[in-house]
């Protein structure tokens, strides 16, 4: 948590605002445009190498002076000594041929920070999310990287900025704050007016505020807006919002219920960070939210996303799911499917089926050690703790069976 006299004392490297170091309310200045460039593209890649030969091509946007390598070499010296004295015996720059990199505790970076009290508020209640997200919010300073004259770009600093933003704006609504974000919505919505989880956060805090009129106003403005500079129409989850303002829902006046987490119980998060640099695919992103916005609950919603390899279909994916992971409280799987993987066996069915299932399943306890399952079999089929194939059939090494607990099937292999 944030706050403690520990952090206090405790030195954060900044890239959301300044590139800096801060010790409580001290800044520790770097340097150059030149040297805090660098130590920006060190800890957007913390703990990883990062090769000289990109950082060059950042450093002077691909076009380098022949002494580049040489003014490189320079600037980690002088980060080094910096290091030195604003965080003796912890961050070092480590070198690993002609690579670079930072070594530092993730949670000292704020980006880090940033992404782990997101990743902290999933599934916790309304004041614990408004509380955590308002902490990650406050770690920015101004605009990502904001003294390094643009050498340095990293727009999913910005789509982070505002996945915090709008959970944290969701769990105020949640607590019934509405009136207490409405100037802060009015100016997001102003500042941003093709940001449509914005809009409706707004509509929805005017409604509940008795400003139905201005609700719709403000709904209509974004439609016509849409159309006349982008050609788009508002999707699926802010049209069905508008509908139920339009005929006076009522229960929208009601904070959705707060579900009490359960105790003893793992939520999954098995996402892998998302890409760095994602830009465009606007249209897939804004299908995919109004597939979500779909779901009614009754059966299962399931988006494909099909191309060719190499176009970026996971990178989609991961980018969506970690914006929207907020969305699903019971947690959020993820399965590398390693299809156009040279380097690896693609995997069968039984193996998917067994990966995606096993880490929450419950071990079976009828299955001998001698059966294809092992001493810890993860199929489950009743709430009792034993599986129903083995507890009907005996269980051979020819006749054996997993099933996915979520959905209660079983497949025999």
């Amino acid at each position: 948590m944030l706050g403690t006299p520990e952090d206090a004392e405790r030195v954060l490297f900044r890239v959301l605002g300044p590139v800096c170091a801060t010790r409580g309310e001290r800044v520790l200045a770097v340097g150059g445009p030149g040297a805090r460039a660098l130590l920006a593209v060190l800890l957007l890649d913390v703990g990883q190498s990062v090769p000289i030969t990109r950082i060059v091509d950042v450093l002077w946007n691909n076009e380098p002076p022949t002494t580049a390598r040489t003014i490189v070499q320079g600037y980690i010296s002088r980060l080094r000594k910096w290091l030195s004295g604003v965080d003796p015996g912890g961050a070092v720059i480590e070198t690993e041929g002609s690579d670079y990199r930072l070594v530092v505790d993730p949670l000292q970076v704020d980006v880090m920070l940033a992404r782990s009290l997101l990743v902290q508020a999933r599934g916790r209640s309304a004041a614990e999310r408004a509380e955590l997200l308002a902490g990650a919010q406050a770690l920015w300073r101004g605009p990502e990287l904001s003294d390094i004259d643009g050498r340095v770009r990293a727009p999913e600093l910005a789509e982070l900025r505002f996945s915090v933003i709008e959970a944290r704006i969701d769990a105020d609504l949640e607590l019934g704050r509405h009136d207490e974000v409405m100037g802060e919505l009015a100016a997001l919505v102003d500042t941003y007016p093709f940001r449509e989880h914005f809009t409706a956060q707004f509509v929805l805090a005017l409604y509940r505020g008795g400003r139905r009129a201005a609700a719709l106003e403000v709904y209509q403005r974004f439609a016509r807006r849409a159309a006349a500079e982008r050609g788009i129409e508002p999707g699926i989850a802010l049209r069905e919002l508008h509908s139920r303002v339009l005929r006076d829902d009522t229960t929208l006046l009601r904070p959705p219920a707060v579900i009490s987490p359960r105790v003893g119980v793992v939520t999954p998060a098995e996402l892998p960070a998302p890409p760095r640099g994602f830009a465009g695919r606007e249209p897939e992103l804004s299908w995919l939210d109004g597939l979500r916005a779909s779901a009614d609950g009754a059966a299962p919603v399931i988006g494909v996303i099909a191309g060719p390899a190499g176009i970026g279909k996971s990178a989609l994916a991961v980018l969506w799911g970690s914006r929207n992971a907020a969305h699903f409280p019971d947690g959020v799987l993820h399965v590398s499917l390693r299809g156009f993987d040279p380097g690896a066996r693609r995997w069968t069915r039984p193996r998917r089926s067994r990966a995606s299932c096993s880490p929450w399943a419950s071990p079976c306890r009828t299955c001998p050690p001698t059966s294809p399952t092992g001493p810890r079999c993860t199929a489950r089929c009743s709430r009792a703790g034993a599986c129903s194939w083995c507890s009907t059939t005996p269980a051979t090494p020819s006749r054996s069976a997993r099933c996915c607990p979520a959905a209660g099937r079983r497949w025999p292999w």
